[in-house]
């Protein structure tokens, strides 16, 4: 006689409630700890709020998931919303015994215009939260067409001039090569816009192009910046300071950058890249890490420029007099 195996128990039960208008319901409780959760300036629920649990022998179970679930939702509006954050309602939370929304355990792993990907280590009522915000519109055809023809152009240009500054042996100076540095910084910039603005289906891979842009263009006005000070050097200081080292521009040049962009992204990470392009809202307040250093550097050089133009016509009345005094 033939034996079946034996079926150890009851099988296990998932139970999936998806509630479409749950969320306009729910108060707007979030966790206390910005660790766990970054608060958009005007939170909303964008999706159903999907719940999920799993019953084993008739009792649910709460414990941390052995395999990470990923759920998907659909948006409820596409237009006008920015900065995904996948949470849950967390019971514990001490918000006057009713819970509140956190975002340990999830994280955000695909967008796209429409849909969103969470991945989940537990199971319970989940969604994505939003920000409210005007998102970027225009024609993008023609910009994508002429964007692309501009800035391609622009590339060879611009190896065009490295070549040439790096090949000719009388453009070999400190401040040729401060030029050197100023158009790597523009090409990087430049290849990085013409490859990765419109990165938008990777979430991941849309806030690195951001953040790549963000560097390379504080680069770009950094350089500058190096270039209006050693032309000042140069009208003002007896010493020759077209050759030797130049860790002290190199620090300016690519260090300062960096840690200003470090700290943008340790602010705010979740405000690199949108729907509509990789780059940092207009609306955004993250805009100010790089129109606020740039507007610092457009101001200095201005005075680099006066207080330079004051030596120059200094050093030639200087010149004139001592020639008609011989």
């Amino acid at each position: 006689m033939r034996r079946h195996a034996e079926v150890p128990g009851p099988l296990p039960v998932a139970v999936v409630i998806i509630y479409r208008t749950l969320g306009q319901l729910l108060p707007e409780n979030y966790d206390v700890d910005r660790r766990s959760l970054r608060i958009p300036k005007r939170p909303i629920i964008n999706t159903p709020i999907v719940s999920t649990v799993v019953y084993s022998e008739g009792v649910p179970s709460t414990s941390l998931l052995a395999q990470i679930i990923t759920l998907e939702y659909t948006l409820l509006e596409t237009e006008e919303r920015t900065k995904p954050v996948c949470v849950y309602w967390n019971h514990s939370i001490p918000f006057q015994g009713t819970g509140g929304w956190s975002a340990k355990g999830c994280e955000l792993v695909f967008r796209n215009s429409t849909h969103i990907s969470c991945q989940c280590s537990h199971m319970s009522s989940s969604a994505v939260l939003m920000d409210i915000s005007k998102r970027e519109h225009g024609e993008v055809l023609p910009l994508k067409i002429i964007t692309y023809t501009t800035v391609s152009a622009s590339l060879v240009a611009l190896l065009i001039t490295f070549f040439l500054l790096a090949i000719l042996p009388k453009l070999r100076s400190n401040l040729h090569s401060i030029h050197k540095n100023l158009v790597v910084s523009i090409f990087l910039s430049q290849l990085v816009l013409l490859f990765g603005i419109n990165q938008t289906e990777n979430a991941f891979m849309c806030t690195v192009v951001a953040i790549l842009l963000h560097y390379f263009y504080m680069c770009t006005f950094a350089w500058m910046l190096v270039e209006g000070l050693h032309i000042y050097r140069m009208l003002t200081e007896v010493r020759n300071i077209n050759h030797g080292r130049m860790r002290f521009y190199y620090s300016i040049g690519w260090g300062i950058p960096a840690i200003i962009t470090g700290l943008a992204v340790g602010l705010d990470p979740e405000g690199y890249g949108n729907p509509d392009f990789c780059w940092l809202s207009v609306h955004d307040t993250l805009i100010w890490s790089i129109a606020g250093p740039i507007a610092i550097v457009v101001l200095v050089n201005i005075a680099l420029f006066l207080m330079a133009a004051k030596a120059s016509c200094g050093k030639r009345q200087w010149t004139f007099e001592k020639s008609g005094a011989m």
